[in-house]
């Protein structure tokens, strides 16, 4: 079993299943189109917006893949697989008037080869048997973390 907290310590927020935030505080927290490339493929983003804007006409959340746009008002939480869905948000309708900020709490990948490396690096002069020994647990990782998700079954 992949074990994901296993090492893992946020001083900010202790306990957290985040190891990483990002307060966002500029008058309009706007994202283009982007997926979070070094984010845990199959690992959970939360995005907190914050300010006063109105959520019904302004600042929604765009999801590609699945083809949505979502609401979220100040103070919602909305949790996403941010490195397997392309996101963005869309601008203020009054920027003059509204703030949007946001938290966004996630976690590198990079953390999770590390744990799963023994808490070091990975050695550079693999043998070509080591190498398939690596692809084939991480194929077997790559399943475990996608079946953390729920189906429509």
């Amino acid at each position: 079993m992949f074990y994901f907290t296993q090492g893992l310590v946020n001083s900010f927020f202790p306990g957290s299943a985040f190891a990483a935030q990002s307060l966002n505080i500029s008058d309009q927290s706007l994202s283009d189109r982007h997926v979070d490339l070094k984010n845990l493929v199959f690992g959970i983003c939360c995005i907190i917006p914050f300010g006063t804007f109105n959520h019904r006409r302004s600042a929604h959340v765009v999801l590609e893949e699945p083809k949505v746009i979502i609401e979220l008002a100040p103070g919602d939480l909305f949790f996403l697989p941010s490195a397997s869905i392309h996101h963005e948000n869309i601008p203020l309708a009054d920027p003059d008037v509204e703030l949007r900020k946001s938290m966004i709490s996630y976690s590198a990948g990079a953390l999770f080869r590390w744990i799963q490396q023994g808490f070091k690096a990975a050695p550079t002069n693999k043998t070509s048997a080591e190498k398939q020994v690596d692809t084939a647990q991480g194929d077997i990782r790559w399943l475990e973390g996608w079946r953390l998700f729920c189906t429509m079954n």
